[in-house]
């Protein structure tokens, strides 16, 4: 079915991510450092009396930090799990794009490959084209599970 979509790039990657689990995007800040807290964890930052933490989309998917790039954006989402338009904790992707409804946003799962079968982490979504591009939906509530 139709989706609203946020576009993130990340170094020649690009991704999307459903705008209704979006909170808020904010300007890169400086995040605390993540004393304690698991590896994806980049930082902490104070939202609205709240301390969040930060995962960077680009350390998750190719190795390399978004935080240190001028453009990049904390994207701050839900967890529909927990409360949905409450905030949860934010995504640092290194450039974002439009929002764009976009009709045909293949459903989780559908590009698994039945004769592989491993498991894909649950924030990884099927890919999709767009234009002539490659996109790969995230689900960003999963970022922080193990």
């Amino acid at each position: 079915g139709s989706m609203l979509l946020l576009f993130a790039r990340q170094d020649e990657a690009t991704f999307a991510l459903d705008a209704a689990r979006v909170v808020e995007v904010l300007p890169s800040i400086l995040l605390e450092p993540p004393v304690g807290e698991p590896s994806r964890v980049e930082g902490l930052f104070r939202y609205r009396g709240r301390v969040l933490r930060a995962v960077d989309l680009g350390r998750l998917v190719v190795g390399r930090p978004a935080r240190n790039l001028l453009s990049a954006r904390l994207i701050v989402v839900d967890d529909p799990r927990v409360a949905v338009g409450t905030a949860a904790h934010a995504v640092l992707a290194q450039a974002l794009g439009d929002l764009e409804r976009i009709v045909e946003v293949p459903a989780a799962g559908s590009d698994r490959d039945p004769g592989r079968g491993e498991p894909r982490a649950a924030w990884l979504g099927p890919v999709f084209t767009h234009g002539d591009e490659l996109v790969r939906m995230i689900y960003p509530e999963y970022v922080l599970d193990a």
